[in-house]
């Protein structure tokens, strides 16, 4: 009997089918696109993600952080505010520090998002000239 081929994208057609909230983005000429809600083509070639939730606070939103641990060594970032930096970049090691940021809150799989988070503590707080 002939092993069936696993399609490159199938985990996350899988969530995909599974969860009517997610929204799929292609990279595309070096820049994320929303597909919209309508079937994403699922093509081999492309690079596909499921569009960040975001966390609105009044006028202000971030990407949602992450939820579940990265795999250890992967690069994370969290907001920064008490710097001229607004995020800072580390290493997921897994220790006690670490599992407590994320259940913060405060780990990002990227740098956009740790500085967009940032900039909304800061806007509830700051003094505006």
């Amino acid at each position: 009997m002939k092993a069936l081929r696993k399609h490159r994208h199938s985990e996350m057609i899988k969530q995909w089918l599974e969860d009517d909230s997610l929204e799929v983005e292609i990279f595309l000429a070096g820049k994320w696109h929303d597909v919209g809600r309508d079937y994403p083509n699922w093509s081999k070639d492309a690079e596909y993600r499921f569009k960040p939730k975001m966390i609105t606070v009044g006028e202000h939103s971030f990407p949602e952080p992450m939820r579940v641990a990265p795999e250890a060594g992967a690069w994370v970032y969290l907001p920064n505010i008490l710097g001229k930096c607004v995020y800072v970049d580390t290493h997921w090691l897994g220790d006690e520090s670490d599992v407590m940021l994320l259940k913060r809150g405060l780990v990002h799989l990227t740098q956009a998002a740790a500085e967009a988070h940032a900039r909304v503590l800061l806007s509830l707080t700051e003094i505006k000239e």
